[in-house]
């Protein structure tokens, strides 16, 4: 049940932080000019750990529901946080 779970999870888990280094990637890039080359790698280290530590809890908690196998929660989840976040649109 628990690896029938993390087949939700995983692909969810892996487009969430896609989606997030996108979006830093993204902001790097426009904001990024604005910065000396020492300073913009320092925006580099900073926008990645604040990405981290943003979707560190969500993920975790990702995480612990697909243990617990495949529940009618843990896929409920999985889609709220697909549509949170819109990745269940094509790109």
């Amino acid at each position: 049940a628990a690896w029938q779970s993390s087949l939700q999870v995983a692909p969810t888990i892996k487009l969430l932080t896609e989606f997030l280094e996108g979006l830093r990637q993204a902001h790097v890039g426009r904001y990024g000019g604005k910065f000396s080359d020492a300073d913009r790698e320092q925006l580099q280290r900073f926008t990645q750990t604040l990405g981290n530590q943003f979707l560190h809890r969500p993920l975790e908690y990702l995480r612990r529901m697909s243990e617990n196998g495949a529940t009618g929660e843990t896929l409920a989840t999985v889609e709220l946080v697909k549509r949170l976040f819109g990745l269940d649109k094509p790109k």
